[in-house]
């Protein structure tokens, strides 16, 4: 289909306001039908236009899909190390990196509790596990 001007300036204005994956998805549908025209048309549209953007990819369980990577960086920023150390959490799966940056996630905020109720402060995380007693003690230790 060849569009005109006028089209084009409309679906520019459309696409361009809608601010989430979600919006944007709409604004294809309601294109498409407006102009009896497949998403793909749209879609191509919108690309040869240069502002169609892609959906970004979510899990099964539809949150947005997190590169190991990130994760790994997380977990030094969060416990104040450097790049060299830790190097071997980058062989750790996934789903572990997830569960330690989601528990120092707790931690964090339980640091952060501890410290308001104590003084308003903020307490870093890792002033807050060197401050902590060890709940169950490792037996090699």
């Amino acid at each position: 289909m060849k569009y005109k001007p006028e089209q084009e300036a409309e679906l520019r204005a459309a696409y361009e306001s809608a601010d989430s994956d979600d919006s944007r998805k709409a604004v294809v549908d309601e294109y498409s039908a407006k102009y009896a025209v497949t998403r793909h048309s749209i879609i191509g549209k919108l690309a040869s236009m240069g502002i169609y953007s892609k959906p970004k990819p979510l899990t099964k369980s539809g949150e947005p899909i997190v590169a190991k990577q990130e994760y790994v960086n997380a977990i030094r920023i969060m416990l104040a190390t450097n790049g060299e150390e830790l190097e071997s959490l980058e062989k750790a799966s996934k789903r572990d990196l997830k569960l330690i940056m989601d528990k120092l996630i707790q931690l964090s905020e339980k640091a952060n509790l501890r410290a308001e109720a104590r003084d308003g402060g903020k307490l870093s995380l890792v002033a807050f596990l060197q401050e902590t007693p060890t709940i169950v003690a490792h037996p090699f230790l």
